[in-house]
Order: C-alpha cells, then structure tokens, then sequence
C-alpha cells in the first residue's frame, strides 16, 4: 500500500467528511531542486535595453519579495503583485517579468496525476474535497499557470494565502477555512508535505493531519546538493513523487522505507546516469552482450535490463556472471610462470580481513603450525610478525611450496570448472562481452582475462582509482567516475568507503567461492549470504527501478556525469540522518570470500568519535578526501551523522549563512519554549525575513531593538518603531530573540552590560546559533 491507498483508507477508517490538500510539494511539483531557481529560468531577452544583467535579477527578485513583506507587513502574505510593484522599473518591465515568471512556472512544473486521481475518487465518495496554499498567487493565477486544461482541480474550492491574509502556519487559514465550507475538524484531514504549517498547524486547529513526505530528509538532501551545486540539477518533482510511488507506506518511516527512497531520491538519477553512459558506451563500440559481476550483479542485471527496456533497447542481452575476486583469482592463475605461488601466497596476504585459517584451507594446511599465532589472525596486519625467528611470510611460503603439486591441480581444476560454467551460462564468446562491475581496481575484470586468454570486448566500471593502471599492459577499462582529479575526485573519495553503498547492492546471495562439478552440470558454491540485508537489498532496487519509471513517464534524459557525481560526493560528505541510521542495520562481508562480517557504523566507531579532536580530524580527513584507516571507520562522515548531520556542513561553513535555517531554529525554539511575547534585537535584513515567521507563529513583537536607536536615531522598521536596548529593558522586556547571524555574541554582551547597569535579573536571551536558551541574572 503507498501513500496513495493510504489516504483512501486513512478516510475510510476515520469517517473523514472533508479533505483539504496543500499544492506546492504535494499536489504540484516543479522540477528544480529549488524555487527560487525559478527567477534563473525568466527569458533574458526580457532584459535587453535595461539596467539590470539577466544574471543579476534573481537576487533582485529574492529581495524585492523580502521589501514587499516589510511594506505590507500588516497581512499574514503578500499578493505576487505587490512584489513587482517593489521593483525599480517601469511598468510595462513590471509586467513582462510577472508574466515571463508565470510563463517559466508554467514550463517546469507538473501535476501529481496519482494524488489526481485519489482526488477524484473521494469525490466520488462524496468527500468534501478543496485546497490550500501558503502562496503569493492568487486563486486564479495557481489555476491558470498549475491546473491549466485540468477541469478536475480548476473545479476544487482554492484558499490561498495571498487572497485572505491569513496562513495555514498560524492556523488562521484553517479557520477561514472552516467557516466556508462549514467542516467540521472532527471529520476533516488535511494532507501537505510542510511539517509546520501542514501538520503541526493543522493538528493545533483540532484536525487530522498527514505529512505528505519521503521517509528521508529530502530538504536537507537537497539544501546541501544546492551548497555544491547551485546550477539547476536533478528534477525534483522526478525525485520526490519516485519516492511517494513506493508500494510500501509508514507514516513513522521504517528501514526499508529509507532505503527505497534513499534509492529513488539519491542514487536513481546517479544510476540512470550510469545506466545512459553504459548504453552509449555499448553503441560505439558495437557491443550487444553484458556480463554482471555478481554479487553486484544482483542489482546492476536488473537496473540495466529495465534502463534499456524503457529505451526500447532489445538488441542487448544483459545477464549475471557468478564470479568473485577470490573464485577467479584460483582459476587465473597462471602456474607456468616460475613464481606463480610466491604471487598468490602475496596476493592472498595482503587482502583486508584475510586470517591465518583462510590460508591454511585454501593451502590444505593446518592450523596449529605456526606457533603461537592465533588463527584467527589477519595476515594483513600481522605485518612482520615472527615464527620461530623467521618472517611469517616466509613460513607461509615454506609451507605453501610444500603443497605446490597439490595447489597447482587446484588451481587447474578451478580454471577448467569456471570455463565450463561460462560456456553454459553464456550467449555469446567472451570476447564479444562487455564485463561491467562496481568498483574500484579491476581485479576481478583482469582474472577474467586471464582465464579465457584473451580481452572482453569492454571493461566497464562505476568507479575506479588508479589501481586499474597495474594492468595497463593486459587489461583495458572505461570507467563512469574516472580515477584522478575529475569532478573534485570522486572516485578516490569513494573507494574509501565503499561500504556506504555496497551493501546496498549485494543481494541476498553469498560470495562466490568456487565451482563444482554437480552431476556433469558445473555450479557455483556461495558462501554465507546475509539474509538480513535481503530486505534492505530489494527495497534499495526497488527505489531505483521506480525513479527510471518515473523519469521515463516525464521523458527525462539521464543527468550528466558531472551532476551525478556531484550527488554522490553529497551522499558521502553530508548524509541526511536517515540514511547514515540505515547503515547502523546493515551488515556487510569483505569482498574477498564472505568473511569478516561487521556492521557498517556501530558504537565502537561511534565512540571513536565522540571527542571533538576526534570529530574535527575525521571532517577534515572527509572534507579534504584525506585517507583514514580501512576497517576501522568505514564511512566517518555517516558515523557523524547519526549523532548530528550537520557536522561536516557547519564545518565547511554551509550553515553560518543560512538565513532560513536559523529562522526556523529561532522559531521552533521560541514555540518549545512557549514564547508568545518577545523583543527582538537587529532590525536589518534579518528581522524583515523572520517578522512573517514571527507573525505566522502567532508570536509579538513588543521591542524591536538595535544600537542605532542608541545613537539617538528615532525610525521604523516594518512597521516598528526601533528602540534601545536600555529603553527595551526599562519597559520589562526580558525575552529577547537576536536577528543576527554575524553579530551574535556582540549583541548578548551589549544586552548584558545594560542589564548590570540596571541591574535587571532573568534575561533570557536566544540567537541562531545557540542549542538552548540561556538565562542570565543581572552581573553574570
């Protein structure tokens, strides 16, 4: 059941009488990753002749808005008039903006066809059904430039903003609301996608309330991709209603809910990318048969499958290959080169998790003949480790050589099953394939090679550092994210934490191991798979099959790389909370076997950086692409999401200049507070941008404050009359709100040392970025 049915149900259940949808994120979507890049997309012919560069009009447009709410501050919303009315021009300019905006609305924007229909179904139902906005728009202007030519929503009563003066995030318009349509709250739902003004808000009026939302903090996703990337990007309307579509809903959020919309949301336009780039690729060079290496083959043979199928690509094949770096690194092995074992012997040693038992079963040795090691051991860190006054290498060699006959009939004999298997398993010769993996040396892409004798017709993979050039002279590889300093070197930064995804798209089947002969049919032996991912596995699938459909159904082309590397360079540098969690669930398995299980982020690493000398060095390893050690912090940047997400954000100076943000701290802290009756310090541009919040919130302004009314200037602001902080304070005032970013700390001292002059007690200050309130008695 996905949201949609949910609504239905939810009405069924409840005995809902009337339904009121918000429209802008719920029932209309526009495909930029923000609005306001809306202004960046107005015609520029438009400017030919006049004093402003095209460039320059939408921080124009931004601020002549910000002038308008300080001109009509007397109403809850301003009308999109006004804001023109704001601007230096001339009227006849005004008005080719206003409809050059209007027009671009027009173009970027689409209908929610699924929230259309349960629409249309309730008023079959004999639901009372209407709409609400939060907007500058006029009733007719969202049916003009949104509903265009759909007679089902032109019909719907429409209450906005703009016209009533009031908000749904006071509560106001709900108010109004129901005084027109007569509803009752006891039988009224109302669904939006803003936590404030659509739930809070709503359930505060005494209706029932549905957040209308991925399970991921979309906003926050989308905040930081705009901080890396301000060019218009990924269609947000394609992302969002991806995520909306999934089969499964819960209101509350749920793992695998997270993990298909970090799958439609995130990594389905990076894998649509990829996707777009393979099949060019397959075109130039004449290629019309993949191979998956498994165990990511679990996702990329269906991902591929279903991206040339809504291409209407029939002519390429796309299947699964059972192979592993450990089964092909036996069965490649080339034992006519005099050092062959010595090779392996340090191959084998020097792979991550690799223990001392592993060597003694791939080598038919025993254990309990190396001293005092355990064997449990990892050969990779026992380093130079010693056995009876000899290196541990040097044992290992001794003893494999003495096994040499018996390791090299193995290695025959696993060359000749894998060859076998192939020849059952494959539509075409090898050299006619194109092998694609996710990452990130090539290792297994080369052994393949080896084995048949002779190169695939393509290497393909999804990232990949200079390892890949150890094979230069034998194996050649085309790489989606390139090794080097291309898009800010991506790749490097992903191959050191790898495990942020991988464990996404391993699938529920183990590593494969080897290959045996099953009455004259050759098979693969897998090793233990983690079934508890399985979960996890198809819902992340899932999530990136349904934003391929819905970029499809939009007839959106694949981003290009640059654009989806960028979305994961966020992805690894600043994770939302709700996808770092999901890692906390996951278990992953080295790559070499299906051993050395672990957990991607658990408490130990957690631990490891709860000091801050820890936390700082690990946001400068992740900021920089420095590299931590392997195996001990997987993905640090996740680790430090799970406690806070903005740890790497306020650390790379992406928070301290965001207005909005420390708005909305401001005022969610205020309301925690229960403060209804406030002064507040700054009268610049800051508290013209927070005083509609302020009025929303239902909150007064009784001071507004600035040291300029100290200097004996008498003015206004929005509508305020600005006095000092002396004067505030002698007229009670002791709750005080800073609208400043800048100038935080000046303002507290300045407030306190008037404080102690008049020896005032119980000050309570707050500003942006403070965690809490702080309660300062006179002389502190």
């Amino acid at each position: 059941m996905n949201i949609y049915r949910h609504i239905l149900q939810r009405v069924t259940g409840r005995q809902i009488k009337t339904v009121t949808f918000d429209i802008f994120d719920t029932l209309i979507f526009r495909h930029v990753s923000d609005p306001l890049q809306v202004f960046s997309l107005i015609d520029s012919s438009i400017f030919a002749g006049h004093r402003v560069p095209a460039p320059d009009y939408p921080s124009l447009r931004v601020h002549a808005e910000a002038l308008a709410r300080q001109l009509h501050n007397e109403r809850e919303d301003i009308q999109f008039e006004q804001i023109f009315s704001a601007m230096p021009f001339s009227p006849a300019l005004r008005s080719a903006l206003a409809l050059a905006e209007c027009e671009a609305e027009t173009q970027i924007s689409v209908v929610n066809t699924a929230l259309v229909d349960v629409i249309r179904q309730l008023k079959e139902q004999g639901i009372q059904v209407a709409l609400i906005s939060d907007m500058y728009f006029s009733a007719a202007q969202i049916r003009e430039i949104f509903f265009r030519g759909n007679e089902d929503l032109c019909q719907l009563p429409l209450f906005v903003s703009s016209e009533t003066g009031v908000t749904k995030q006071s509560g106001k318009l709900f108010l109004h609301v129901k005084e027109v349509l007569k509803a009752s709250p006891e039988s009224w739902l109302h669904v939006g996608d803003n936590k404030a003004s659509d739930v809070d808000a709503a359930m505060a009026a005494g209706l029932d309330a549905l957040h209308f939302s991925p399970a991921i903090d979309v906003h926050f996703i989308t905040q930081m991709e705009l901080a890396l990337s301000p060019e218009p990007g990924v269609s947000g309307a394609a992302r969002t209603l991806s995520c909306l579509e999934q089969p499964s809903y819960s209101e509350m959020g749920g793992a695998q809910h997270i993990a298909r919309d970090s799958g439609s949301f995130v990594w389905g336009p990076v894998m649509q990318a990829f996707a777009g780039w393979l099949r060019a690729q397959c075109e130039a060079a004449n290629i019309r048969h993949i191979l998956c290496v498994m165990r990511e083959g679990a996702f990329f043979t269906p991902l591929l499958r279903k991206y040339f199928a809504l291409q209407g690509e029939d002519c390429i094949t796309v299947e699964s290959l059972y192979v592993s770096r450990l089964s092909a690194f036996w069965a490649g092995i080339n034992t006519e080169k005099a050092d062959w074992l010595e090779q392996a012997v340090d191959t084998l040693i020097h792979y991550n998790g690799y223990t001392l038992q592993n060597f003694a079963d791939d080598f038919y040795l025993s254990s309990d003949g190396f001293g005092s090691l355990s064997p449990s051991v990892c050969l990779r860190s026992a380093g130079n480790m010693m056995v009876d006054g000899r290196t541990l290498r040097q044992v290992l060699l001794e003893k494999a050589h003495k096994n040499s006959a018996r390791i090299q009939q193995k290695v025959a004999t696993q060359k000749s099953l894998f060859l076998r298997y192939t020849r059952d398993v494959l539509r075409a010769d090898f050299g006619d394939c194109a092998v694609v993996d996710f990452g990130d040396g090539g290792t297994i892409q080369h052994s393949l090679e080896s084995i048949f004798g002779s190169p695939a017709k393509a290497n393909f993979l999804f990232f990949a550092t200079n390892r890949i050039y150890r094979f230069l002279n034998h194996t050649i590889y085309s790489v989606f994210l390139p090794p080097g300093g291309l898009y800010d070197r991506i790749a490097d930064r992903l191959a050191r934490s790898p495990e942020c995804i991988e464990a996404l798209l391993l699938g529920s089947e183990g590593s494969t191991l080897s290959y045996v002969d099953d009455d004259g049919k050759v098979r693969p032996v897998t090793g233990r798979a983690l079934p508890e991912n399985s979960a996890f596995c198809d819902a992340f699938l899932e999530g990136c099959l349904t934003y391929m459909d819905m970029a499809h159904k939009m007839e959106l082309p694949p981003p290009p790389t640059s654009q989806a590397a960028m979305l994961v360079k966020r992805y690894l540098m600043m994770p939302c909370e709700e996808e770092a969690t999901l890692f906390a669930q996951l278990k992953h398995q080295d790559n070499f076997g299906s051993e050395n299980e672990f957990y991607v982020i658990d408490e130990e690493q957690k631990t490891k950086l709860k000091t801050d000398s820890a936390r700082q060095q690990a946001v400068a390893l992740v900021t920089s692409g420095g590299a931590w050690q392997k195996g001990e912090l997987h993905w640090p940047a996740g680790v430090m999401a799970t406690e806070d997400k903005n740890t790497v954000p306020r650390f790379m100076g992406l928070l301290k200049n965001d207005k909005q943000q420390a708005i909305n701290f401001l005022i969610n802290r205020m309301a925690s507070l229960g403060w209804q009756n406030i002064g507040v310090y700054g009268a610049g541009e800051f508290f013209i941008a927070l005083a509609p919040s302020l009025r929303a919130a239902g909150i007064a302004v009784s001071h507004l404050i600035d040291r300029k009314a100290g200097l004996g200037k008498h003015y206004q602001v929005a509508g305020y009359t600005v006095v000092s902080a002396g004067a505030a304070l002698e007229q009670g005032c002791r709750r005080i709100v800073i609208a400043s970013q800048a100038f935080q700390q000046e303002i507290k001292d300045t407030i306190m040392l008037e404080a102690q002059k008049q020896e005032c007690c119980g000050i309570e200050i707050i500003a942006p970025d403070d965690e809490q309130a702080g309660i300062f008695p006179a002389g502190v």
